[in-house]
């Protein structure tokens, strides 16, 4: 499974932020508390791994969370994360709010 396009809005320190990745492997450098732990973060939530979500996640508690990551190249095992996990260009898009989870697209 490749990761071709991440987005994250509300997201700790991210308000609006789009990468395309391009099913490449890519290096993540940065300064301390510049973002780098939040970004795997937010991909490992996306694909429901870790839904344990807390107000200190929103960047504005008065929006919801919103991470789309689109995927490509599916083995036969992982093609069933694709149904069961949010991904928009899939499927529907997933929303945190400070309370639960929203499901819309």
């Amino acid at each position: 499974m490749k990761i071709e396009r991440l987005v994250i809005r509300n997201f700790r320190g991210f308000d609006n932020f789009a990468l395309d990745l391009g099913g490449r492997s890519h290096f993540l450098i940065g300064q301390n508390a510049g973002g780098k732990s939040s970004l795997l973060t937010a991909i490992v939530r996306a694909l429901g791994r870790d839904l344990s979500f807390t107000r200190a996640d929103f960047r504005d508690t008065g929006q919801p969370i919103e991470i789309e990551v689109a995927l490509s190249d599916f083995t036969v095992p992982e093609r069933g994360l694709r149904r069961l996990h949010s991904v928009r260009a899939a499927s529907e898009a997933r929303r945190w709010r400070p309370g639960g989870l929203e499901r819309g697209g």
